[in-house]
């Protein structure tokens, strides 16, 4: 368990080693600026860690001010948010890794109870936007559950088959706005 504990922790933790200094030479450039009181659109607000940087490196934002993303600061942020993804404790991601070399089985039990709150919070408050991500995620989870439908080899290669379809639609309509 160890080996795989190692394995598994060493991805999120390269990636964040090349993540942070280009998330401080973003945030060194970035401005701020105050937002309308009412906002046309999705305002997303910024990851804790990259709040807490700014905060460190140019002292407290005023009230209401949001964080202005420049290349480089947006690179920064893509790098946090897919290792923050790659951390959820689900299935085949590192998160799932490492969170089963810590506590075993008992990990399928938390991935379940982890996304059946996050079901349960987007019926709460109406929020389906992020559907797709917990459709791959139970595909995660049912895949290293062993619950997952098997072929007939019974190597359960039609699981690994069905993301790629599924966010194919996504990106090409992206591409297209």
């Amino acid at each position: 368990r160890r080996e795989m504990f190692d394995i598994a922790i060493s991805g999120p933790l390269a990636g964040l080693a090349l993540t942070f200094p280009i998330l401080t030479i973003g945030l060194l450039d970035a401005g701020t600026a105050q937002l309308p009181e009412n906002p046309i659109g999705p305002v997303f607000g910024d990851p804790l860690i990259i709040t807490w940087m700014f905060d460190w490196l140019r002292g407290p934002r005023p009230a209401g001010h949001e964080i202005l993303l420049n290349p480089l600061l947006f690179a920064g942020w893509v790098g946090v948010f897919i290792t923050a993804l790659n951390l959820m404790p689900i299935g085949q991601l590192d998160g799932g890794h490492i969170l089963y070399t810590l506590i075993g089985r008992r990990a399928h039990t938390v991935a379940y109870l982890l996304l059946y709150g996050a079901i349960f919070y987007m019926v709460y408050t109406g929020e389906y936007a992020y559907g797709l991500i917990l459709i791959l995620s139970l595909l995660g989870v049912l895949s290293a559950c062993g619950d997952a439908p098997q072929s007939a080899s019974g190597s359960g290669s039609e699981v690994a088959t069905v993301p790629a379809p599924a966010v194919a639609p996504a990106a090409k309509e992206e591409t297209a706005a």
